[in-house]
């Protein structure tokens, strides 16, 4: 059994298709600017975790990226978020300058601020804390 198609039902197939194509093409475009061109990332603290990324990845300290993290008001879980991950970066990275901060921060009320700052200080053998 042969599936055949008519004239007229190709012809309106092939419109159909060459529509899709179109639209296809034309909802893919790049909606503005220049193409190929790096854009600026919309939210700040995009940036500071990107800093902190490459930071942690280069092994170059930065420690007035720290500090402002560090020292950042708390206003939401991602800043809190954050904040555990540069006192983890101080013991990760090894940066001695900060270790009195690191000792400050075991006593935060942020749990996850606290338990970063004590495995940090873990990692860099810190025995300065102990009591």
């Amino acid at each position: 059994m042969a599936f055949v198609v008519s004239a007229r039902r190709r012809t309106l197939l092939r419109a159909v298709v060459m529509v899709s194509v179109a639209t296809l093409s034309i909802a893919c475009r790049p909606t503005s600017g220049v193409s190929g061109t790096a854009r600026r990332l919309p939210d700040p603290s995009v940036d500071v975790d990107a800093r902190m990324l490459a930071m942690a990845d280069a092994r170059q300290v930065d420690t007035m990226l720290l500090d402002s993290v560090l020292t950042a008001d708390v206003s939401d879980n991602q800043t809190r978020a954050r904040r555990a991950r540069a006192a983890l970066l101080i013991g990760q990275l090894f940066v001695r300058e900060r270790y009195a901060v690191a000792r400050q921060l075991l006593v935060s009320a942020d749990t996850a601020l606290a338990a970063s700052s004590a495995f940090a200080l873990g990692l860099s053998r810190d025995t300065s804390s102990l009591e």
